[in-house]
């Protein structure tokens, strides 16, 4: 984390908030896992660094947003001014960032995680910290009509299974103490998080779109803007449709491991 924290300091580059956020969500996933196994309550990543990967969230989703204007045009037919006005956006929340990263926020945030960890961790507590967030997929993917909202809680119970068993392989050099845990399971359950994370991003930036056209944009860049509304629309709804499908295919996997 630290080393991308470093290069988020120096020139905010996009790949480098990219990998922040996902070591965040690993500290977050470990820290979930910890706290289902304590009798103190949540342990919680400090609010300082909470607000550092917030602050971070919201310039990359601009930064994807300029991506995905540009992808939906050619150079001749790129708003140009709609573009201007997303970067001066991006360009404060750069600078909201900057506020938020101060030199001892992650020396500090270690201290008082470290501070915080009293339990060590049973194999029993993690097969049941994978059975409750599972349990917890299986109930949103039962809902008769699934929002949006339902796939993106979803992809953050999937995230938190995937990110721990990362840690194991990776940081711990230990296999993932789970019952029918293996490549196969964890290839199957990152490509579904990969996917809801593309459906994700479709619909931050079609949020993005959506209240722009509200405002009063330039005469130059209506049309263009509503026709890359209504494309990403287009794309969005596929994207639900084969999410919904897949999803249906998890509920039964994961019925078939239970049993």
């Amino acid at each position: 984390m630290c080393k991308y924290y470093q290069r988020i300091e120096h020139n905010y580059d996009q790949e480098a908030i990219h990998h922040f956020r996902v070591e965040y969500k690993k500290l977050r996933a470990f820290l979930r896992l910890l706290s289902a196994a304590s009798e103190h309550g949540k342990i919680k990543i400090p609010s300082s660094l909470n607000h550092v990967y917030q602050k971070a969230g919201a310039v990359r989703d601009l930064q994807l947003h300029i991506e995905t204007i540009k992808g939906n045009t050619s150079s001749s037919h790129s708003p140009v001014n709609y573009i201007r006005r997303v970067r001066r956006k991006l360009a404060a929340a750069k600078k909201e960032l900057a506020k938020t990263m101060q030199h001892d926020v992650l020396p500090q945030s270690q201290k008082k995680i470290e501070k915080k960890i009293k339990e060590i961790l049973k194999d029993a507590t993690i097969e049941n910290f994978v059975s409750e967030k599972m349990s917890e997929i299986a109930c949103l993917l039962r809902h008769k009509i699934i929002r949006d909202t339902d796939l993106h809680s979803v992809r953050k119970s999937l995230k938190d299974i995937i990110y721990i068993a990362l840690m194991f392989k990776k940081d711990l050099s230990l296999p993932f103490p789970v019952n029918g845990w293996d490549a196969e399971r964890e290839k199957y359950l990152t490509g579904i998080a990969t996917e809801l994370g593309c459906f994700q991003d479709s619909c931050i930036s079609l949020a993005h779109l959506k209240n722009d056209q509200r405002s009063a944009a330039e005469p130059g860049d209506s049309n263009v803007i509503a026709d890359i509304y209504r494309a990403q629309s287009r794309l969005k709804r596929q994207q639900k449709r084969l999410l919904i499908r897949d999803a249906l295919t998890l509920i039964t996997v994961t019925s078939d491991r239970h049993h």
